[in-house]
């Protein structure tokens, strides 16, 4: 298992709301990106990642059977509400976890970043974005190319830290040799498609690459990128 992530802040933002989080000697990787302002955001990803982390971690020092990812996601969202109730109304965060084990990947996610696997020459996204925009489009109220623009783009239907009560979807997915799982925020969905994200993995290309194309292609929003190679 080869796990690489990196993260940028773009060339238009101040500060990076996105936080990640890799552990290559369990087999678990975490990335946030945090809403609600410079300060807000970035609190609450840095924190999301901080309370999975600590939840999983403390599983594998017990090995008391399998890590509940929905549990350190409920975790998360029980310390970023107070941390939003105490400092910054507003403050939030996605959060998406990929943790491997006997060629299984575990994936629990809140709000709009992604997981994708590459299997051979397909890419797929695992997840589903928890987003209004997302919404409109299953219900028929608007196309695949009025996303980009639309008023309502950013707007999160579910997010860490907004609601004392969470809803987290989960996915067990199988793996063969080669497969790669992709953990992303939407700065590099945003900038890059899918085809050519495909291209791009398929190609080798590093974490610290494909932010730095996000980047050069847009800029406007912060990057995260992990892959985790079977």
């Amino acid at each position: 298992m080869k796990i690489q992530g990196h993260s940028d802040i773009g060339i238009k933002r101040k500060e990076n709301q996105d936080a990640f989080h890799i552990d290559a000697k369990n087999n678990y990787a975490v990335i946030a990106d945090g809403m609600g302002g410079a300060a807000g955001g970035e609190i609450a990803s840095n924190a999301t990642i901080a309370a999975v982390k600590t939840k999983l971690n403390k599983c594998f020092e017990k090995k008391a059977g399998e890590p509940s990812l929905k549990e350190a996601i409920e975790f998360a969202n029980e310390l970023v509400c107070e941390l939003a109730e105490a400092e910054l109304d507003g403050m939030g965060s996605t959060v998406v976890i990929a943790y491997i084990k006997d060629n299984v990947a575990f994936i629990a996610s809140v709000g709009d970043s992604r997981a994708y696997i590459l299997h051979g020459d397909e890419l797929k996204q695992i997840t589903t974005d928890h987003s209004m925009v997302n919404t409109l489009l299953k219900i028929g109220k608007i196309t695949e190319n009025q996303i980009a623009n639309h008023p309502q783009k950013n707007l999160l239907t579910r997010a860490i830290g907004t609601d004392t009560k969470i809803e987290i979807d989960t996915f067990e997915i199988k793996l063969q040799k080669g497969d790669v799982l992709l953990l992303c925020t939407d700065g590099l969905t945003n900038a890059i498609a899918d085809y050519e994200i495909k291209e791009l993995i398929k190609a080798k290309n590093s974490p610290e690459k494909l932010c730095k194309l996000a980047s050069k292609r847009s800029g406007k929003d912060n990057c995260t990128v992990v892959l985790m190679e079977v």
